[in-house]
């Protein structure tokens, strides 16, 4: 009995009395030990490359003292300087770009393109060349390619020359299947030595696809196109909202007789911005169904000047039925999900047949119109 009391003493665990009334299990526990990571210099380097190339950071980072600071709380051994951050930068990028060019070079067709123009504070020119490609795996891509510096912006032939050694460098000169090029590039001497330049190179359909504007674009330049054929209509529903909507008082009233006339319109009037075409139409549209209050306003209340007539409310009508086509051919192009040919051309088709045989009229402004919509 004693020989079992014994073996049991060395199984139970010793538990000392605690001082001041405190139980041993009721102290604070010791932390264990960090586990110790070895400093490797070159893996820092290399991090802080990629963390400069990923947020756009100057190189000089390095050496600004609160940095400096940061990293040696961090790692007292640790060292960097701009020519070696710089050094790294240039070696990831050179990876990068070869890995590109072999992509480049494996895909079974024909990259598109597009350049953007961007200019500085210091009105120095930039062109942003960017690929559209699809890979062997039917993987779409959308590569940026190169960043380049035009002196002279107006000079057809600096323009399409640096261009022309981009594509080069890349080993596109004769692949392009088609380049679209910013609105803001609109000198013609530009796009014709481009053309021309590009055109040599290229053997499909002799480059007749090489200066096109895309779908997004046209879209955007058919809508304002519409909405400068009603330039005086759409500015007196701009000014009736903006009534409304700058004074509480005035919204208040708006509001009171709408409720009074039972106008069922859910939808509220929005202040248009003048740079986007989609918020304009929206504005009409609500302006649109709210039509029967904006013709009593006048009545209710004194400062409303403005009068919008009948038959320019039905002008609104029209316009927003043809704007509709576009907002929503653009919300399908704003997918998160990336979009094929297929999708956009039942949008185009829609737009071509569009109420093809209205009646002469208002729809007579829209000739010009429906003419571009063919050619996308």
């Amino acid at each position: 009995m004693a020989r079992l009391n014994q073996d049991k003493s060395q199984v139970i665990p010793y538990n000392p009395a605690s001082k001041a009334g405190v139980s041993a299990t009721d102290r604070p526990r010791k932390h264990s030990r960090a586990n110790y990571v070895s400093f490797v210099e070159e893996t820092c380097n290399f991090m802080i490359a990629k963390m400069v190339i990923q947020h756009g950071y100057p190189l000089h980072i390095v050496e600004d003292s609160g940095f400096a600071k940061f990293v040696q709380t961090l790692q007292p051994q640790f060292k960097c300087s701009v020519d070696t951050v710089e050094k790294l930068v240039m070696n990831i990028f050179s990876r990068c770009k070869q890995s590109l060019s072999n992509l480049l070079l494996e895909i079974p067709g024909c990259p598109s393109l597009s350049l953007d123009m961007r200019t500085s504070d210091q009105s120095i020119g930039y062109v942003l060349l960017t690929g559209y490609f699809i890979d062997c795996h039917w993987k779409f891509h959308r590569r940026l390619l190169n960043v380049i510096t035009v002196p002279f912006l107006d000079s057809g032939y600096s323009f399409s020359n640096v261009v022309t050694t981009c594509l080069t460098d890349w080993c596109l000169e004769s692949k392009i299947f088609t380049l679209t090029l910013d609105r803001s590039i609109g000198n013609e001497a530009v796009v014709r030595n481009l053309r021309n330049h590009l055109s040599v190179e290229n053997r499909i359909l002799d480059g007749q696809l090489i200066i096109r504007s895309c779908y997004a674009r046209v879209l955007s330049q058919l809508a304002r196109d519409a909405l400068d054929s009603m330039t005086l209509i759409v500015e007196k529903v701009r000014q009736s909202v903006k009534f409304v909507k700058t004074e509480e008082s005035h919204e208040k009233m708006f509001l009171l007789l709408k409720k009074k006339l039972q106008v069922p319109s859910a939808k509220e009037l929005t202040i248009d911005d003048y740079t986007k075409w989609n918020t304009t139409y929206q504005m009409l549209t609500a302006a649109s169904e709210l039509k029967e209050v904006f013709s009593c306003l006048n009545a209710f209340d004194p400062d409303y000047k403005a009068t919008i007539s009948l038959h320019e409310w039905k002008q609104v009508e029209v316009l927003c039925k043809y704007l509709k086509l576009f907002f929503d051919s653009a919300i399908i192009l704003a997918s998160p999900m990336y979009q094929l040919a297929n999708t956009f051309f039942h949008e185009v088709w829609t737009i071509q047949r569009f109420d093809i045989d209205k009646p002469s009229g208002t729809w007579d402004k829209m000739k010009r119109f429906k003419v571009i919509a063919k050619a996308l």
